[in-house]
């Protein structure tokens, strides 16, 4: 798992060792990428696609029927958001991010590689068709960058902080974009029930409430929200991450806590385990199977369009490296 508990304090740790190596995590995600890869290509081609289409014979209130896709993609991957945001919120504080001008660095550097690839694009598309497709090469995976992430050995803390916020935000900025140019557009209605939601988490924060459980209720409200909404649910993950209290002592009725961690600290080495060797490949194996037959029956001769994202994705990549190997001055 990219996400490590190296630097967490946890007593309750001690019997992973194993799964805290970083390395290990993004191999197990590597190969389930192989794996969904093997099972697209394979005699067994149909029955893996059906797999995902598979709904349950459940429904849950306020909320239509999904596939099995969905409930990985949007289900399961809000926890990996979390423990994303946890983090995030954990280095703001006392971190590599509390500083304003090396957090506004990942930010600035999300921002041209949404901006830079699309307009470059637009450039070289020539059709207009074609060119409804701008924000196909602003797109990036954050689970499987931060999980290549994790096999390149020690990476300084900075540097890797600095590069799961750059993920994250351009994450964000390409769910922004979808909600608002591929979908029917946002139901602001909905933003009722959003509010719902984080007014709760907000309560049970200031009256002290200390078990991650009493927190699940308000969460789904507010994944729920975010869904009815037209924006992808899992960002209520990073949303309830940064929310999370990153002292021992919060709210109304805080009390000398003695050796007690922070909520924090806490939540983010319960989930670390299940994340790494449960969600992420369970992700990786459902989105990675991609079938190469219908590419490899036939020559196609290169377009515009495949130009365009080429192009986006390298230039975009280079400025974002120079902006990192270049930190605020003063």
């Amino acid at each position: 798992m990219p996400l490590s508990t190296s630097r967490t304090s946890h007593p309750n740790l001690w019997p992973l060792r194993f799964i805290s190596v970083e390395a290990v995590s993004g191999v197990v995600l590597l190969a389930a990428a192989a794996l969904a890869l093997v099972c697209a290509n394979s005699p067994w081609s149909h029955a893996y696609e059906a797999l995902w289409q598979w709904r349950p014979p459940f429904a849950l209130p306020l909320l239509p029927a999904h596939d099995l896709h969905f409930w990985v993609n949007d289900g399961l991957m809000t926890i990996f958001f979390l423990l994303v945001g946890l983090e995030i919120r954990r280095e703001i504080h006392d971190g590599t991010l509390s500083d304003p001008r090396v957090a506004s660095l990942p930010i600035i550097a999300a921002a041209g590689g949404v901006l830079v690839p699309a307009l470059l694009y637009v450039l070289v598309g020539s059709a207009p068709v074609a060119r409804r497709g701008w924000a196909i090469p602003t797109a990036t995976d954050i689970a499987f960058a931060v999980g290549v992430l994790s096999l390149i050995g020690r990476v300084p803390r900075s540097l890797r902080m600095l590069l799961l916020t750059l993920a994250i935000a351009d994450d964000i900025a390409a769910i922004l974009v979808i909600a608002f140019f591929y979908s029917g557009g946002i139901v602001f209605g909905q933003f009722l029930l959003i509010a719902v939601g984080l007014m709760l988490v907000l309560l049970l924060q200031l009256l002290s409430v200390r078990p991650a459980l009493a927190f699940v209720i308000p969460g789904l409200v507010l994944w729920l929200g975010l869904l009815r909404a037209g924006v992808h649910p899992a960002l209520s993950g990073v949303v309830l991450g940064l929310l999370t209290p990153v002292t021992a002592r919060f709210g109304l009725r805080a009390v000398g806590t003695g050796s007690v961690e922070s909520p924090v600290v806490r939540v983010e080495a319960m989930l670390h385990p299940y994340v790494a060797f449960g969600i992420m490949p369970l992700f990786a194996f459902a989105n990675a199977g991609v079938s190469l037959r219908d590419s490899t029956s036939a020559p196609v001769p290169p377009s515009r369009s495949a130009a365009g994202c080429c192009w986006g994705w390298s230039l975009a990549s280079r400025s974002v490296s120079c902006s990192r190997h270049s930190p605020p001055s003063g």
